[in-house]
């Protein structure tokens, strides 16, 4: 589901646009908002259950900000990542597994 401004029109936002570029026209974007009501909690919340309510074996990119990334990991049953620094621009964490079923996260840095 790709988002759309106010005039209709698809928009991805700026954090989105390297892994669009990367990985082309095949990709769906659903973007959460982290300015909504309930600060971040709500967010981490409504990321989680974006995912959750994908079908099996859908694979999903979640870009998300350094206070959010380790919590969304969590939220997923993923385990709790070495904290991100605000100022660490070098890290990715991969969770695998699929639906309640056992997790395994691997963590990156490039």
């Amino acid at each position: 589901m790709m988002s759309e401004d106010s005039g209709g029109s698809p928009k991805v936002s700026r954090s989105s646009m390297a892994i669009v570029a990367l990985l082309g026209d095949g990709l769906l974007v659903h973007e959460v908002s982290a300015a909504g009501p309930g600060g971040p909690a709500a967010h981490v919340e409504a990321v989680a259950t974006a995912v959750r309510s994908l079908p099996e074996g859908t694979s999903v990119v979640v870009v998300s900000h350094s206070n959010t990334v380790g919590l969304i990991i969590e939220k997923l049953g993923g385990g709790t990542p070495r904290p991100i620094a605000d100022a660490e621009f070098d890290r990715m964490c991969i969770l695998f597994g699929a639906g309640s079923g056992p997790k395994t996260l691997l963590q990156l840095c490039y």
